[in-house]
């Protein structure tokens, strides 16, 4: 299983087209606010992954610098709290510097993009790091700088992009599920904007709805990914094997679970700014 991080769609494209012909299971997102959360859900054991190779490939320029994203996951495992992923940072700029801080920040590997097939080939052989806080001393500072600002930085981002405050009723969803299948209403109508605005926009709606596919038992999870390849309901049951009648049964159903997973607020969920280091950029104290 892998997730492709990257805010350019067509590096992004390009990695997934290469990542999924070497037989990858990939799921994409253009934030790592965004994705953190369905990260962190998957991590924390919500999907059985103890037999799982778990890979994050992540650009280093996105809304939340690579490396603090990074961080943070590699805190999280050596705090028992994460199941291991290998880490796996791209820049366009490769240097000895970002291969330092690559280092404490606790990726695996560096490489530069776009992403090649002779990249891909080599993930095969990269395995993530599990011993607890291996970094020299005199980098232990820069690492929790990594971490904390990183979590402020996400706690800022997060509160713009917080589904799980809402109240979603079965009906919002299967409003929402319309438009990812191209049927029915549009983004941009009056009465689906503020729908789609809950998530931050279209696009966003999209991957965060994608990501819930792993929380769902099957065929549910089979239904949301037909649906948001543009099938309709039907199309959909009947590559379920299901006629028309139990196809809108299910989509019906579909939309109860995934308002029930959207309108949990859980309070250990919500990610609570801290106090930045008063660090200036890199720069040792």
């Amino acid at each position: 299983m892998l997730w492709y991080l990257d805010s350019h769609p067509t590096d992004q494209a390009l990695a997934r087209t290469l990542l999924e012909q070497a037989g990858w299971e990939v799921y994409t997102a253009s934030t790592a606010a965004l994705s953190f959360r369905l990260i962190r859900s998957w991590l924390e054991g919500s999907r059985d992954l103890r037999h799982t190779r778990v890979f994050i490939i992540f650009d280093l320029i996105m809304d939340i610098h690579g490396l603090h994203l990074a961080a943070i996951v590699r805190d999280e495992q050596w705090a028992g709290r994460f199941t291991s992923a290998a880490l796996v940072g791209l820049t366009a700029g490769y240097s000895a510097e970002n291969r330092h801080l690559g280092k404490v920040a606790g990726c695996d590997a560096l490489l530069t993009k776009p992403l090649t097939a002779s990249q891909v080939a080599q993930l095969a052989h990269i395995e993530p790091c599990l011993a607890q806080n291996p970094f020299p001393t005199e980098d232990e500072w820069l690492r929790r700088w990594l971490v904390e600002e990183g979590r402020r930085l996400l706690a800022v981002k997060a509160a713009h992009i917080q589904p799980g405050r809402y109240r979603w009723s079965p009906s919002d969803i299967a409003i929402l599920l319309k438009i990812l299948s191209g049927r029915g209403h549009q983004p941009a109508d009056t009465a689906t904007a503020p729908l789609v605005g809950r998530f931050g926009g279209y696009e966003q709606m999209r991957t965060y709805l994608a990501g819930l596919i792993p929380l769902l038992d099957a065929p549910y999870a089979s239904l949301l990914s037909d649906l948001l390849a543009g099938a309709s309901i039907a199309e959909s049951g009947k590559h379920l094997g299901y006629g028309r009648s139990q196809s809108y049964v299910l989509f019906h159903r579909l939309a109860q679970r995934i308002s029930q997973l959207l309108s949990q607020t859980e309070a250990e969920d919500e990610l609570e700014p801290t106090q930045a280091l008063a660090l200036p950029d890199w720069t040792a104290p």
